[in-house]
């Protein structure tokens, strides 16, 4: 009896490997999970958290996904720009919502376009009970 290894039928890119690529290309500043159904950002500076925004995925607009290269910011916008996204300051204890979920990085052309497809993987595996998907984030 042979056994065909050739093919590999592989269950597709887990949220576990997305928030790792997400987070190579944050940088040691931010660090951001996904928390039953919520995507929590957290943002650090000299080793202490100042800052923390949580947004539900269902809420964001992964067709309004961007890199600002002259702001070196990346973002996703809100659902109909909404206020979805919880802020959180900590150094003045302020706590407000906001239109878009955003962070500071600096890409290349690539990287922006690989950061687009992770975060769109991210919403998705989070929205869409069946999706999955096995192709790379950058080409």
């Amino acid at each position: 009896m042979a056994l065909n290894t050739q093919f590999s039928f592989s269950q597709g890119i887990d949220m576990v490997q997305t928030v790792n690529y997400f987070n190579e290309k944050l940088g040691q500043d931010v660090r951001l999970d996904v928390v039953k159904g919520s995507i929590v950002a957290k943002y650090f500076e000299d080793g202490e958290m100042f800052r923390e925004d949580k947004v539900l995925c269902k809420l964001l607009d992964h067709g309004e996904i961007g890199y600002d290269a002259v702001n070196r910011i990346f973002y996703v916008n809100c659902e109909g720009n909404a206020l979805c996204v919880d802020r959180k300051l900590y150094q003045r204890k302020i706590r407000r919502e906001y239109v878009r979920l955003s962070f500071p990085v600096s890409l290349n052309a690539s990287e922006a376009a690989g950061m687009e497809n992770a975060l769109r993987h991210m919403i998705r595996l989070v929205t869409e009970r069946k999706y999955q998907s096995n192709e790379p984030f950058e080409k």
